[in-house]
């Protein structure tokens, strides 16, 4: 199934074509410093930062944020289905796919936290988990270049 998404036109164009590959990785990229941008501000908020802005007009800019996941997923699945075998079979990228619904799931919960009364110190809690887990993700996504399949690739 995975050798038959990379044989699709879309797959041969995106890892084939001289512009689309770089085009998408800009997007990824872009997508990804919204989403995570987002999220670090809403966490530094949690731990003092910025106390003067309300919560509410921070979180007016979230749908940038969440904007950029929606780059930033639909770029990452127009990669992979490149070299879906490789990817698939890849620990690393394994990894980073659970890291960043772990990250995103941090991150609606920190909002949540962020809007409720009483709520200051899980909020910051929660924002370390977040921050900590975007993190790791971004290092997990580095590293998929760099871990072997054992697939030969």
């Amino acid at each position: 199934m995975l050798a038959s998404i990379e044989n699709s036109a879309i797959a041969q164009w995106v890892s084939q074509s001289l512009w689309a590959f770089p085009i998408v990785l800009t997007l990824h990229a872009f997508g990804m410093a919204a989403c995570i941008g987002m999220s670090w501000m809403l966490g530094a908020r949690a731990v003092g930062f910025a106390r003067a802005v309300p919560v509410e007009q921070l979180g007016r800019f979230m749908v940038f944020g969440w904007l950029g996941a929606v780059v930033a997923a639909g770029s990452g699945l127009l990669l992979f289905i490149g070299q879906a075998t490789h990817y698939a079979a890849n620990p690393a990228f394994r990894l980073k796919i659970v890291l960043i619904v772990a990250a995103l799931a941090a991150t609606v919960v920190l909002t949540r936290l962020l809007r409720a009364d009483g709520e200051a110190r899980r909020a910051q809690l929660c924002a370390g988990l977040s921050a900590a887990l975007w993190l790791a993700a971004l290092v997990a996504g580095r590293m998929v270049g760099y871990v072997e399949t054992g697939g030969g690739g």
